[in-house]
């Protein structure tokens, strides 16, 4: 079972990693990455729930022991007084794993996510999240906290997934559920954008400052048309065009592994 040491220990890390991690990318399609990541400065947030591991943050699966210190933090959240005959009445049903976790997904629903990795070579991203090698690639330099608008941490990566007993913080054990997935999964080296929610809708869109763009990596399969293209309108925007470093993938016939050619470079 994952104590509140576990946790704290955990954050502390991820917080560390995200210090140390120079830039933080993230890939798409090719038109949803020009015209929204990079043009519109804006980046789509999700409920956790709709991500492609049926896992991940899975209120069924992530357990967590209910303790009184936990009901209280959560109760004071959601701005519900109870008197000391219905606390100990809600006590009772949490008891049932099942009324926790309903909990667990009210909560969950209160956050959105958008999601990055701290590689760009890695071929099965490409793959898998930027339309088979036809889309882009944005590096950023986020700062760990943004503003009010969202914080990074990095993803840790599990043999299994055990129940959390519950003596930790709310938010504390609420950021380890959200940023812990199996050891399968550890080829990401996934970095979560946290971001509190101001809709109950599945996405949401974050604007940031386009200051904190610093790189634009096409991939393999997208064409030199698209790539002149790309560039002129990028060029001919509000963004700092010259402080952007272009790439694009190539397949290394060498080693059968993505290399990178540089197009032009930032000032």
């Amino acid at each position: 079972m994952i104590n509140k040491y576990h946790i704290e220990e955990s954050k502390n890390k991820k917080l560390n990693d995200v210090i140390s991690t120079n830039r933080f990318y993230q890939f798409s399609d090719y038109n949803t990455a020009l015209k929204e990541i990079i043009l519109k400065c804006s980046l789509r947030f999700a409920n956790p729930a709709t991500f492609n591991d049926p896992f991940d943050c899975n209120e069924l699966v992530f357990k967590i022991k209910h303790k009184d210190k936990l009901v209280d933090e959560i109760l004071k959240s959601w701005n519900h007084p109870l008197n000391r005959g219905q606390k100990r009445e809600l006590i009772r049903k949490l008891d049932n794993p099942l009324n926790i976790a309903t909990i667990l997904k009210k909560e969950r629903e209160r956050f959105k996510m958008s999601c990055f990795s701290k590689v760009y070579n890695e071929m099965l991203l490409w793959s898998f999240y930027a339309d088979k090698h036809k889309g882009i690639c944005v590096g950023f330099d986020f700062p760990p906290i943004y503003d009010n608008k969202f914080i990074l941490a990095s993803v840790e990566y599990l043999d299994k997934l055990e129940p959390i007993d519950g003596e930790a913080k709310v938010y504390e054990t609420l950021l380890f559920w959200f940023t812990v997935k199996l050891k399968k999964w550890e080829y990401e080296k996934e970095v979560r954008a946290i971001h509190k929610c101001l809709t109950t809708q599945d996405y949401e869109y974050v604007n940031y400052d386009k200051k904190f763009i610093k790189e634009v990596i096409f991939g393999c399969n997208v064409s030199t048309v698209q790539i002149k293209d790309a560039m002129h309108q990028i060029e001919n925007s509000n963004i700092d065009f010259d402080k952007i470093e272009f790439k694009k993938m190539i397949i290394d016939s060498n080693t059968s592994e993505l290399a990178e050619i540089i197009i032009k470079l930032s000032v």
